[in-house]
C-alpha cells in the first residue's frame, strides 16, 4: 500500500479563498468517485476542499479501501453549518498537504457541530508543510460556538508531521480566548495518534478516551484549559498518553481515570489545577520523568487503587510537598484499600543509577534492568536481556513519610515475570498485562512468562542490527496482583559504521606551518573504507582512518570530512582547519588603507551628502575622526553629513564563525555640536549586522556589533539585541583599549559537571585587563551575511527585509590601531599589546599564595605566612 502524507490544514483569510473544490451536500460523496466531486475529477495534492453544507445536513465522505485520498487543505464547514464527516476505512489513506479544520472557518459567525474525523482502520498523515504549530484545529477562535466536533481512531492511525500538533478546543497560543465550545471528543481504539507538537484537549467537557491505543505528543498535552471553568475527562484503558509534557491544568473540575496502561510525562508532570481535578488511579503507571509539580494539592486529589505514581528526578523541595499531599490525604487509597507505599528507589545493585520514587497501595515492586541499562547502545543481537526481581520493600510507613528500598533480598510475594519487547514504545505501553494479543495494535511485541526464579531472555534471533528496542518485565504477586514496569530502552549494535563516542572530528585553529593531523575512530561489524574530502572535493590517496597535512598554509584552510563505508553504508563527519591570522589591521595614519587582507575603508555616511575622511591626533601617530559636520551654517537649520567608513568588498568577510579577536583604541567625545551632551546615546563603534526592524519572525538581529551607551561598553553577537557589558569610568575624551574576545571551542560550562551543557564564550577587555564575560550556546554561531563591515555606526533593513544603506546609531569620536584577528588571543596576549604602549604592568590572574597581592609569589608573601606561624585562637586551649 502506497502511503501518502496526510495534512489537515488551516486557512484564515478575510474572505473566502478560491477554492478549488467544494462539496455541498447531502449525501455520501465517494473519494475516487469524480463525478461527485465540482471539477469532474478526483481530488490531487494541489486541490483546496472547502467542506460545506446547509444546515442539519449529513455528508460523508469516504476513503475506502486502496483508495490514496490527496489534497492540499480540507476544510469543513462555515457558519452555521453541520453534520460533516471524514471516514477513511482499513486500506486507505488520506494526505493533506497543509492543514485542516474541523469547524469554524471564515468571517461568518455561528454555531458549528458534529464536524468528525473518523479512522476506521485506515492511514492518515497530515504533512503540515507549513510548518505551523497545529496541523488539526477545531474551531478557528472568535468565529462563534462549536460542540460535537469528534476525532474516532478504531484500528487506524493519524500521523502529524513537520512540527504540527492538535487542538481540540480554544487558540491554544492563546489560551485565554474566550470561546463558547462544548464538547471535542478524542477517542482511540486499537490505533494511535503520533504528532509531532503539543495537543490541547480543552474547554468545557472534551473527552480522550484510548482503549489498546495511544497517542503521543512531541510537545505539551493538555487535558483542559487553565483559563476557563473547563473540566476534560479522560479515559485509558491498555493505553497510552504521553507528552512533553503532560498537564493536569485547567480551572475545572477534570477527571482521568487510568484503568490500565499508562500516562507518560516526558518532563515535569503538572497539576497545575485550581478548580477540584480527580485522577483514579486504577491499575497501570502514571509516570512522570521529570519530578512533578503539586500547585494547590489541596484542589487535586489522586485516589490510588491498583495503580502507581512512578516519579524520576524528584527534587528535595518536590519530596517535601509529595510527602505532605500523602500525609494530609490528597494522595490517599481508594475505598477499600488501606496503606500508601511511598518508596525510594536507589541506586540499583549493577551500579546503574535508577533513582525514582513510586507511590501506589500495593508492594511497588518493581524489574529493573541489569546487565542492558535503560539506554545502553551497541547492544549485542546475540546477547541477553537480564533485569533484577522486584526488591523485598517492607511494611508501608504508618505516617506518609517515604521507605527506602533494599537491594538486599527479591520480594518473596513475586510468582512470575512478563517480558514484553516491542520496536514501538506506545504498542508497547498500550498492552495489557499478561496478554500480548489483545488487539492489533501490539503487533510485534514479543513476550514470555517466567517463573520469579527466571531472570534473563535471550535476544538471539529475536532482535536486528540498527534498531531501537523497547522493553518491560510485568511482575505478578501472589495476590493475582500484577505490578507493571518502567518501559526500558537498548540500541542493537550498529551494522554500519558508527563513530566512537568522545573522539569525533574537532575543529581547530593553528599558526601557518603548523602540522595537523585529522584522525577517526569507528565501530564496524564488516570491513570499512575511508575516503577524506577537502570543501566536498575528494583528496586523491587519502583513504586511511588518518588524514596528515604538513606546515599548513593558508591555502589548506578548508572544511575537511571523512567518509567511512561498509557493506550497509556509509557515515560522515567533519572539522574545519582555521590558520591563525590578522584579519584587519586599519592604522589610520592619514589614509584608509586596510594592511592585513585588502578591505581598504571609504566614506559612507547617511545624512544628506557624504563626509569627508577626517584626522586627528590618535594613540599612535594619527586616528580617524568621526563627526559630522553642518553644512548649512544656520544653528536654527543645520545640515549634517556624517563620515562613516565602510570596509571595500566585506560582505564576504566572516571571520568570527569559530573564534576571533578584536581590538582598537577610542576617544569617544560626550559633547557633540548642536546636541550638547551625547554620553546617553547608542553609538555604533563597529558592525557586521544585519538587524531587521519589521515585526514578527523578521525582527531581530543577526551577526555582532558593538556598541556604547552611558559608561557602559556592549558586545553583541548572534540573534540578540543584549550581551556582555562592560562598564568603565572615565571612558568618555579618553584614550581607552578595547578588546572583545569570542573563544570559538566549545567546552563543558562546569568540568566538574559531565552533564552540564556546552558553551562558547566571550570576554570584554579594556586596557588590557578582563572585565566582563558571557555565554551563548555551544551550537551557534554567526552566520555570513551579505553586508558590508561598517565602522562609526549600524546598518539597518527596512520592515521588508531589504538591505537599502539606513544607517543608524553614530559614533562621535576618534578611533585608531582597529585590528581584528581569526582566534581568540590569551589574556597574556592582550595584556602585552597594551603594556606594549602604554607601559607599567599588567596582572592578568590573580595567584594563589600571593599575600602581598603584587601578581607573584616570592619572599615577601613567605614573610606574611610566617608572621602568622603558631598563631592560635583556639578557646580553651591551643596544643
Amino acid at each position: 500500500m502506497k502511503k501518502y502524507l496526510f495534512v489537515l490544514l488551516m486557512a484564515m483569510f478575510a474572505a473566502g479563498p478560491a477554492w478549488a473544490d467544494s462539496v455541498n451536500g447531502p449525501g455520501n460523496l465517494e473519494w475516487d468517485d469524480p463525478l461527485t466531486w465540482g471539477s469532474g475529477t478526483v481530488p490531487d495534492i494541489g486541490t483546496n476542499i472547502w467542506y460545506n453544507v446547509g444546515d442539519d445536513n449529513q455528508t460523508t465522505i469516504h476513503v475506502r479501501d486502496g483508495v490514496d485520498a490527496v489534497c492540499n487543505y480540507l476544510y469543513m464547514s462555515n457558519g452555521g453549518n453541520s453534520n460533516e464527516e471524514v471516514i477513511v476505512y482499513e486500506g486507505g489513506t488520506l494526505t493533506i498537504d497543509k492543514y485542516s479544520w474541523l469547524g469554524r472557518w471564515g468571517d461568518n459567525a455561528g454555531n458549528h457541530t458534529n464536524h468528525d474525523l473518523k479512522i476506521f482502520g485506515g492511514e492518515v498523515t497530515i504533512n503540515n508543510a507549513n510548518g505551523d504549530t497545529y496541523g488539526l484545529r477545531v474551531p478557528e477562535p472568535n468565529k462563534g460556538g462549536s460542540w460535537d466536533n469528534d476525532l474516532v481512531i478504531d484500528g487506524g492511525s493519524l500521523e502529524i508531521l513537520n512540527g504540527g500538533g492538535i487542538i481540540l478546543g480554544n487558540d491554544a497560543q492563546n489560551l485565554k480566548e474566550s470561546l463558547d465550545l462544548d464538547v471535542s471528543t478524542l477517542s482511540v481504539t486499537n490505533g494511535y495518534i503520533d504528532a509531532e507538537g503539543a495537543i490541547y484537549c480543552e474547554e468545557s467537557n472534551a473527552s480522550i478516551a484510548l482503549n489498546y491505543g495511544y497517542v503521543t505528543s512531541g510537545g505539551r498535552f493538555t487535558f483542559d484549559d487553565q483559563g476557563t471553568n473547563s473540566p476534560a475527562t479522560v479515559d485509558v484503558t491498555y493505553g497510552l498518553i504521553q507528552g512533553s509534557p503532560v498537564e493536569f491544568g485547567g480551572n475545572g473540575a477534570s477527571t482521568v481515570n487510568l484503568n490500565s496502561g499508562y500516562i507518560i510525562s516526558e518532563g515535569e508532570l503538572l497539576t497545575t489545577n485550581y478548580g477540584t481535578s480527580v485522577a483514579n488511579l486504577n491499575g497501570g503507571m502514571l509516570w512522570s520523568k521529570g519530578g512533578i509539580d503539586l500547585i494547590n494539592s489541596s484542589q487535586n486529589t489522586f485516589n490510588i487503587g491498583e495503580g502507581f505514581m512512578v516519579i524520576d528526578a524528584l527534587t528535595e523541595s518536590q519530596k517535601l510537598i509529595l510527602d505532605s499531599c500523602i500525609t494530609e490525604g490528597y494522595i490517599s487509597a481508594s475505598d477499600g484499600v488501606s496503606d500508601v507505599y511511598y518508596v525510594e528507589y536507589p541506586e540499583t545493585s549493577a551500579g546503574a543509577e535508577d533513582g525514582f520514587h513510586a507511590v501506589s497501595v500495593v508492594e511497588p515492586s518493581f524489574a529493573l534492568p541489569d546487565t542492558v541499562e535503560d539506554g545502553q547502545t551497541g547492544v549485542s543481537i546475540d546477547g541477553t536481556l537480564t533485569w533484577q526481581t522486584g526488591r523485598d520493600i517492607g511494611a508501608p510507613s504508618t505516617d506518609g513519610s517515604m521507605i527506602t528500598a533494599s537491594y538486599a533480598s527479591a520480594n518473596p510475594d513475586i510468582t512470575n515475570h512478563t517480558l514484553y519487547l516491542s520496536e514501538s514504545f506506545g504498542k508497547l505501553a498500550a498492552c495489557e498485562p499478561n496478554d500480548a494479543s489483545v488487539g492489533e495494535v501490539d503487533t510485534g511485541i514479543v513476550q514470555g512468562t517466567f517463573p520469579a526464579s527466571t531472570t534473563s531472555y535471550s535476544l538471539d534471533g529475536v532482535v536486528e542490527r540498527d534498531k531501537t528496542y523497547y522493553w518491560r518485565v510485568d511482575e505478578t504477586l501472589s495476590t493475582g496482583e500484577v505490578i507493571p514496569s518502567k518501559i526500558y530502552s537498548f540500541e542493537t549494535e550498529k551494522s554500519f559504521p558508527s563513530f566512537v563516542e568522545g573522539e569525533e572530528l574537532e575543529d581547530v585553529w593553528v599558526d601557518a606551518g603548523t602540522n595537523v593531523e585529522f584522525s577517526v575512530a569507528v565501530d564496524s561489524i564488516s570491513p570499512e573504507t575511508y575516503q577524506w574530502y577537502k570543501d566536498g572535493a575528494e583528496l586523491t590517496g587519502e583513504t586511511s582512518a588518518t588524514l596528515s597535512l604538513p606546515a599548513v598554509s593558508l591555502a589548506d584552510e578548508a572544511v575537511y570530512k571523512c567518509e567511512v563505508t561498509n557493506a550497509a553504508g556509509t557515515v560522515s563527519q567533519e572539522a574545519m582547519l582555521t590558520v591563525k591570522r590578522q584579519v584587519l589591521d586599519l592604522p589610520f595614519e592619514g589614509s584608509l588603507a586596510e594592511l592585513a587582507s585588502g578591505y581598504d575603508a571609504f566614506v559612507n555616511g547617511n545624512e544628506g551628502e557624504t563626509g569627508s575622511a577626517a584626522y586627528d591626533t590618535g594613540k599612535i601617530g594619527q586616528a580617524y575622526d568621526f563627526q559630522r559636520v553642518d553644512t548649512a551654517g544656520d544653528p536654527n537649520n543645520p545640515q549634517f553629513v556624517y563620515n562613516a567608513l565602510e570596509l571595500a568588498d566585506s560582505n564576504d568577510l566572516n571571520f568570527y564563525k569559530y573564534g576571533y579577536t578584536i581590538n582598537y583604541w577610542v576617544k569617544a567625545d560626550s559633547v557633540v555640536p548642536y546636541e550638547q551632551d551625547v554620553t546617553g546615546w547608542w553609538q555604533t563603534i563597529f558592525a557586521k549586522e544585519w538587524r531587521f526592524d519589521g515585526e514578527g519572525e523578521g525582527s531581530g538581529r543577526l551577526g555582532l556589533a558593538n556598541q556604547i551607551n552611558g559608561s557602559n561598553v556592549w558586545h553583541i553577537r548572534r540573534d540578540t539585541s543584549s550581551g556582555p557589558n562592560a562598564s568603565v569610568d572615565g571612558f568618555y575624551d579618553n584614550w581607552h583599549m578595547v578588546t572583545f574576545v569570542f573563544d570559538g571551542d566549545p567546552y563543558a560550562d562546569d568540568p566538574e559537571d559531565p552533564e552540564s551543557e556546552p558553551v562558547k564564550h566571550s570576554y570584554t577587555y579594556i586596557d588590557g585587563e578582563l572585565v566582563n564575560s558571557g555565554t551563548e550556546a555551544a551550537d551557534e554561531y554567526t552566520e555570513t551575511h551579505p553586508i558590508p563591515f561598517v565602522l562609526g555606526q549600524e546598518i539597518h533593513l527596512n520592515s521588508n527585509d531589504e538591505f537599502d544603506r539606513e544607517y543608524t546609531s553614530e559614533f562621535f569620536g576618534a578611533l585608531d590601531e582597529f585590528q581584528a584577528w581569526n582566534y581568540p588571543k590569551s589574556r597574556e596576549e592582550i595584556a602585552q599589546m597594551y603594556v606594549d604602549i602604554e607601559g607599567g604592568n599588567i596582572c592578568t590572574e590573580q595567584l594563589e599564595y600571593d599575600f602581598d597581592d603584587d601578581c607573584k609569589v616570592g619572599l615577601s608573601d613567605l614573610a606574611v605566612f610566617a608572621a602568622d606561624w603558631m598563631r592560635c585562637n583556639l578557646v580553651p586551649l591551643c596544643e
